[in-house]
């Protein structure tokens, strides 16, 4: 008796670890065959991580602290670019 309820335990224990494992897998959506895939653009427009011929790039800069020398190189280095 006591050998089988350690043996269904068990089970139970391997099955949950099982069940956690499967719980994180993401789900694959795969397009159908007809369908262009969202991340390719289409032919007669730019792909939208390409700036335009006149587009300026802007960029950001948030440290964390200014009590730290690396943080302080790093933002004079933003400001002098």
């Amino acid at each position: 008796m006591k050998k089988s309820i350690k043996i269904l335990v068990l089970l139970l224990a391997m099955l949950m670890v099982v069940g956690m494992f499967m719980a994180c897998t993401p789900a694959a959506d795969e397009p159908a065959a007809d369908e262009p895939a969202a991340d390719e653009p289409a032919a007669d427009e730019p792909a939208a991580d390409e700036p335009a011929a006149d587009e300026k790039l802007v960029f950001a800069w948030s440290p964390a602290t200014l009590d730290n020398p690396y943080f302080i190189t790093v933002t004079k280095g933003f400001e002098d670019r």
